[in-house]
């Protein structure tokens, strides 16, 4: 159970289960579904925690919502929990299981938002390290682009994990050759 209570809120939880949190990230209400969406990204610093949000059914699909429901702090979160999320073989399938999370994040690598592009990237590197991953990322042509524009970035972090993920998604011929497709990126990233 998650105890949490904020005076001045509209919002409290008390004694709020992780299938609850999980549940209350699709409130129609913004301030509800961010607050739930803190209390998740707390849960998911701990492994223990990771793993009672996995065993939740649907869990990857419903805070995938996070990603598309037009509120940028509620996109930065669910990136953020998604990427806690794909720290293990068990969450990368999970969230690979709905391409179309995958697919969305396309939006947020282009949204200047630094920290949402900062946990973008780190959940695509994370997801490329299986086949499957890389699978799902080269099915989006937006998405691959968006992220091979990046290595562009200046701000550090981004470009790291920019790099990252572009290592994993070439290390199998399909990806490889997408990423050598790219004349430009494949330029950036040797002067790096």
């Amino acid at each position: 159970k998650v105890c949490k209570r904020e005076e001045g809120r509209q919002v409290q939880f008390q004694e709020q289960t992780v299938e609850d949190l999980v549940a209350l990230v699709q409130s129609r209400d913004t301030d509800t579904a961010l607050s739930a969406a803190t209390e998740l990204d707390k849960v998911c610093k701990r492994e223990d925690g990771r793993n009672a949000v996995l065993s939740v059914p649907d869990c990857c699909q419903l805070i995938a919502s996070l990603l598309v429901r037009g509120d940028a702090a509620c996109a930065q979160r669910g990136c953020k929990i998604l990427a806690s999320l794909s720290l293990d073989a068990r969450g990368r399938a999970l969230i690979t299981g709905v391409p179309s999370a995958v697919h969305s994040l396309s939006s947020l690598l282009q949204s200047g938002q630094t920290p949402s592009v900062q946990y973008a990237t780190l959940l695509i590197g994370n997801l490329a390290m299986d086949r499957e991953g890389r699978a799902c990322i080269l099915s989006s042509p937006p998405l691959f682009d968006s992220l091979s524009s990046l290595v562009f970035s200046t701000d550090v972090k981004t470009l790291r994990h920019t790099s990252g993920a572009l290592r994993n998604i070439s290390s199998d011929s399909t990806g490889r050759r997408r990423v050598e497709g790219d004349a430009a990126c494949v330029r950036q990233l040797q002067s790096l």
